[in-house]
């Protein structure tokens, strides 16, 4: 298997990995969720870039309506830090593992080409509904201009200087991805591929992600994140 090909297995499981990093909190906040899947799949599409065939999700049962999210702001600011966290810890590790030197914004946007474009919808559609139910707060630019931008901005910043913590993530992931690469190489379809983490697997690598979270002060990191936005939220209104 090529070298980019391997490196684009990095690029989304990084990206997962993003995800994941907030959701094993967000399932503390969120009552009843539990954490159920991490898949990696590939699908053929020779009409656009061979990074953009693969794909991938975290899968936290029972699913949450949008509509309920903003009734709670911890749950708000939990869902939000989770989805903007799937392209930052993407170009983040993808450009110190590969001395890349990508922009948040090619991952995290409405682009055909950015990965995380279901992301960038659904982080816009939480906030919707949150103006849904808060009527008075669709004017206040300040608010907007925070959970639109300062909110991404904070939390990327911030991020990128615990380098400590990243590349023990790093050093995390790349038995993960082998074992991907080498299913892929040795399934039967050229077109298709699908790769789950669940059960025991999963339980282990969330135990392994937990006390390097914990270690490096990230779980108290996303945490005063999450207040901070709340905070923030309830001054701005």
């Amino acid at each position: 298997m090529p070298e980019d090909n391997i490196n684009n297995i990095r690029k989304i499981f990084y990206h997962e990995i993003g995800h994941l990093c907030v959701d094993i909190m967000k399932i503390d906040i969120v009552n009843d969720a539990y954490l159920n899947n991490l898949n990696i799949s590939y699908i053929s599409n020779a009409n656009q870039n061979e990074s953009l065939n693969w794909c991938g999700y975290v899968e936290v049962l029972p699913e949450y309506p949008y509509s309920n999210i903003p009734k709670d702001l911890h749950v708000f600011s939990s869902f939000l830090l989770s989805l903007v966290s799937g392209c930052i810890f993407q170009t983040t590790l993808n450009n110190i593992y590969l001395q890349k030197n990508d922009d948040f914004r090619d991952c995290f946007g409405r682009g055909n080409n950015c990965l995380g474009v279901k992301d960038f919808h659904d982080y816009n559609r939480i906030v919707s509904e949150f103006l849904k139910i808060n009527e008075d707060s669709r004017g206040n630019r300040k608010l907007l201009q925070f959970m639109y931008g300062d909110i991404i901005d904070i939390f990327y910043k911030e991020l990128i200087s615990k380098k400590s913590f990243i590349n023990e993530l790093i050093l995390i992931t790349e038995d993960y991805i082998k074992a991907i690469d080498e299913a892929f190489r040795k399934h039967d379809s050229s077109n298709t591929f699908s790769y789950d983490i669940k059960n025991e697997q999963l339980s282990q690598l969330i135990n392994d992600i937990k006390i390097v979270l914990d270690k490096h002060g990230i779980f108290k990191f996303i945490n005063s994140k999450i207040e901070f936005i709340v905070k923030t939220i309830e001054e701005k209104r």
